[in-house]
């Protein structure tokens, strides 16, 4: 769902619950914001009770998924863009309410490929599953925590985006020098940035600041690292 000619679509994905890929998706938008690309940022995790709220703007008026799940054909995203709630720092975001809906797959499908294509850089939340068209991202951030249950939930992930034809690229968090090599053997996958740890996120988070919005902030300048990488490889900076 990227833009061939202009655009940069991201997807960031868990290996397991609290990995840090909503927290990462979030300051990847945030940052490609502030660098002056029209950014969205889609939430693609039903169950993370919304993305706006890592953002601090969960009270902006703006459609949202239960506004969109009835979408049955390719959206107009020119118009839909300028509605969309909007960060303090520019991010247009498209996320889950409070509330259960369901969202079917056309309707995703529907809303995401054209604001992929109208966007500069389009961050996708996907949660812990990856969606059947990630082989239209141009990168997959798998974020992977260096414990038992989440390298292996990173193994069954792996094996699943890379038979959708994906391009996985693993981000470790908490996974020390010497063993990281045998990870991304195992995984046979690229590293793309260690995640650092911020341990003030969560106090962050519920102050209402943006992650990585801090100065000299660990995670803002691995997004920036990040970002610049996967920009010039889309042409994109």
């Amino acid at each position: 769902m990227h833009n061939h000619d202009t655009g940069c679509s991201i997807g960031v994905i868990g290996a397991g619950g609290g990995a840090g890929a909503s927290v990462l998706a979030a300051v990847l938008a945030t940052r490609a914001a502030r660098a002056g690309h029209e950014t969205v940022l889609v939430d693609l995790a039903p169950h993370g009770g919304g993305i706006d709220v890592l953002l601090g703007c969960e009270h902006e008026p703006g459609p949202r998924w239960h506004d969109l799940a009835g979408a049955d054909g390719r959206v107009d995203a020119e118009a839909l863009l300028p509605r969309l709630p909007r960060s303090t720092d520019g991010v247009a975001l498209l996320s889950y309410g409070r509330g259960w809906v369901d969202v079917p797959d056309r309707a995703v499908r529907a809303v995401c490929g054209p604001l992929a294509e109208a966007a500069h850089v389009t961050v996708h939340d996907l949660g812990h599953q990856p969606p059947d068209w990630a082989d239209e991202l141009d990168a997959v951030l798998l974020v992977t925590p260096g414990r038992v249950p989440a390298l292996a939930a990173a193994q069954v992930l792996t094996d699943r985006l890379l038979r959708l034809g994906a391009r996985p690229w693993l981000v470790p968090r908490g996974i020390d020098d010497a063993t990281l090599p045998l990870v991304a053997e195992a995984l046979d996958l690229p590293v793309l940035e260690p995640l650092p740890h911020e341990p003030r996120v969560a106090d962050d988070v519920d102050a209402g600041v943006t992650p990585g919005e801090r100065e000299r902030s660990p995670l803002a300048a691995t997004a920036d690292r990040v970002l610049r990488r996967l920009l010039v490889e889309r042409d994109v900076a």
